[in-house]
């Protein structure tokens, strides 16, 4: 047998109108009463319709997800987090994956915004598009929309990386080591994102300042091109000792390369990752990264969302500081 929202009210002897309050989470409903509520809808195993409760709230409590490229471990990471995240507050997830294409970026934005989300999210730096920035102001002035690692002017609700206290940190950590000729290698992309302008202007602003008589290195490898023969060729030709890598990724198809290869790492040269993500700790040799501190960009892309759902004011921009992990490479 079905039960509803009468038959929950009845059996706890209360309103109709505090039923709702509980099942949709409103804040006046004394504990005692709520408490009573509840426990009659789990002794009927009641569940809420959806539809209705949507009409009744006017909200959908789905959220848009959007990555470019949920094979990227920092997207899927990140996405995980989110996605347990909402469930805590009632949320369901609605993930889109949709290539760094921008006409793509733009056609998907268009169809979780007619799916009748609450929220969206949009993962990853290179939702930084500044040709989709009329999209987004379209679709920001009806819901919610809120970049994690990236944005697109002041009005944009946002967590952000520091990437430039990372670099600081694993160039000052290499200098230490007694490494003199760092070089950067990056994946060349036709959309530069403002993660990877920060990455390659902060490489440069701390070389000048650790390394000020050094020359600096920086490498670029054609995207989802795997043969990375020659720029090893030309680390050895410029005697490069230590690499910072735009990722993690990134860093351990390399480490195992130059394992292979028979170069000792880290002792005839170091290996700097950026992301710390689950893999860096379970490589050939620990990974020593920076770590972007993923789950915690998560939490509180997730939080101001919330918030400004439910019409709270927040700030624009939050950043985190991220952190070096020094482990086995360096």
């Amino acid at each position: 047998m079905g039960f509803n929202i009468y038959d929950i009210a009845k059996e706890a002897e209360v309103s109709i109108a505090t039923v709702s309050r509980v099942i949709n989470n409103n804040k006046n409903v004394s504990p005692k009463t709520r408490r009573k509520v509840e426990e009659v809808i789990k002794k009927l195993d009641y569940s809420p319709n959806l539809t209705a409760r949507s009409l009744a709230s006017n909200k959908t409590m789905i959220i848009g997800i959007l990555v470019t490229d949920i094979r990227n471990p920092f997207h899927s990471m990140a996405a995980y987090k989110i996605v347990g995240e909402l469930e805590k507050y009632g949320y369901m997830s609605l993930l889109l994956n949709t290539s760094d294409d921008s006409f793509t970026k733009a056609k998907y934005l268009e169809l979780i915004y007619k799916r009748g989300v609450d929220g969206i999210l949009l993962v990853g730096s290179d939702y930084g598009d500044l040709s989709l920035k009329d999209n987004f102001k379209k679709v920001s002035k009806e819901i919610p929309v809120v970049f994690l690692n990236s944005f697109l002017d002041e009005d944009s609700y946002c967590i952000i990386c520091n990437e430039d206290e990372g670099i600081k940190q694993s160039l000052r950590h290499l200098k230490k080591k007694g490494y003199k000729s760092p070089a950067l290698i990056v994946e060349s992309k036709s959309f530069k994102s403002r993660a990877l302008k920060a990455k390659t202007e902060s490489f440069k602003k701390y070389m000048n300042e650790f390394y000020r008589n050094e020359k600096i290195k920086i490498f670029e490898l054609e995207k989802n091109n795997k043969n990375y023969t020659s720029t090893i060729k030309n680390i050895i030709e410029e005697k490069v000792d230590a690499i910072q890598f735009e990722t993690d990724a990134l860093a351990l198809s390399f480490l195992t390369l130059l394992e292979r290869l028979n170069y000792k790492v880290p002792d005839d040269i170091a290996i700097v990752g950026f992301d710390n993500i689950d893999s860096s700790k379970d490589a050939i040799k620990a990974l020593t990264t920076i770590d972007h501190k993923i789950n915690e960009h998560a939490i509180l892309a997730v939080d101001k969302l919330k918030s400004l759902i439910n019409g709270e004011q927040v700030e624009k921009r939050t950043y985190i500081n991220p952190e070096l992990i020094v482990r086995e490479t360096s």
